[in-house]
């Protein structure tokens, strides 16, 4: 169907954008590791100013080079440190404790569970007074030593999840559509904020749901009649998915055939109207020459009739 072609292309845009974010963040982390001014943040033991100042200026050079990019955080855990720059909340040098984004802590403590360069999709607030919390795609590189893999540095790049949406969502077409994200663990989230989907939501289940040998199903969710269109795996095995009621389509489908069946009866007016007026046009010489010769009709009875009144 058209909305189940639509609803693909706009998956795979997703997919894409996703992927070529993960791209960009995995090109910059190397570059800030092989930077030797940055160096001096991820290793050494409380550096001086003066390369604490170089370095930060460093990073936000690397900041403003990409407009996608929401923050990046270089991490020293021999100094405990967080030096941070961003495009609003906090930025400059952070103990742990006073990082607004303390779920990045538990990243870290888990860092050994995320396979290296898949996106981690995970929400916090980026400035205190935020009323919601914030989607955020969060890219981790870092160097480990020893036995028990401590690391020993780290790159943290945050994008925000509203930019990966961008422009997507606002050519899918039905406001009633929504977008889901499933990752390697089958977990579903909403892909406007990464909100995790809740069990009693329904909205998991539809994990179920998916055939590897099509790329639509219809069924109900929610006792709601759906369209549900989903991608193949990508390289980070997450699929893209998209719940359309099929109320939607139907209306949209009586719309244009609505619209269809009006310009068909305006064309036929015109059609008409037009006909008459060429057929009026092309008429009138007739009509003059018929005229012409029922003058002369008239005029030939006048001229016996009064010869014979003569006679």
């Amino acid at each position: 169907t058209d909305a189940h072609t639509a609803d693909l292309e706009s998956l795979r845009n997703m997919s894409q954008f996703v992927q070529g974010a993960t791209d960009s963040a995995q090109s910059l982390s190397f570059q800030i590791y092989r930077n030797s001014t940055l160096a001096k943040l991820l290793y050494y033991y409380e550096p001086n100013e003066f390369d604490v100042q170089g370095a930060l200026l460093e990073l936000n050079n690397y900041l403003n080079s990409i407009s996608f990019i929401e923050s990046i955080y270089v991490y020293n855990p021999q100094y405990e440190r967080f030096y941070v720059v961003s495009r609003r909340g906090q930025a400059g040098i952070l103990p742990a404790q006073e990082l607004n984004d303390q779920d990045i802590l538990r990243v870290l403590d888990r860092f050994d569970q995320y396979k290296p360069f898949v996106p981690i999709p995970r929400r916090y607030k980026i400035a205190k007074d935020d009323a919601e919390p914030t989607g955020i795609y969060t890219y981790l590189c870092y160097d480990t030593i020893n036995v028990d893999r401590e690391i020993a540095s780290a790159v943290i790049v945050n994008i925000s999840a509203k930019w990966i949406n961008k422009g997507i969502e606002a050519g899918s077409g039905l406001s009633s559509r929504q977008t889901f994200i499933m990752d390697d663990h089958k977990r579903m989230m909403a892909a406007d904020e990464l909100k995790p989907m809740a069990e009693n939501s329904g909205i998991p289940a539809v994990a179920s749901l998916i055939d590897e040998g099509t790329a639509y199903r219809v069924a109900d969710v929610n006792g709601t009649k759906s369209l549900i269109s989903y991608t193949n795996p990508d390289r980070f095995n997450w699929r893209y998915i998209r719940i359309t009621p099929y109320e939607a389509i139907t209306e949209k489908i009586i719309g244009v055939r609505t619209l269809s069946v009006q310009i068909a009866a305006g064309i036929l007016v015109a059609g008409v109207l037009l006909a008459w007026i060429v057929s009026f046009v092309l008429y009138l010489p007739y009509r003059r020459i018929v005229k012409r010769v029922n003058d002369l009709e008239t005029e030939k009875r006048e001229t016996s009739y009064a010869i014979r009144q003569n006679m």
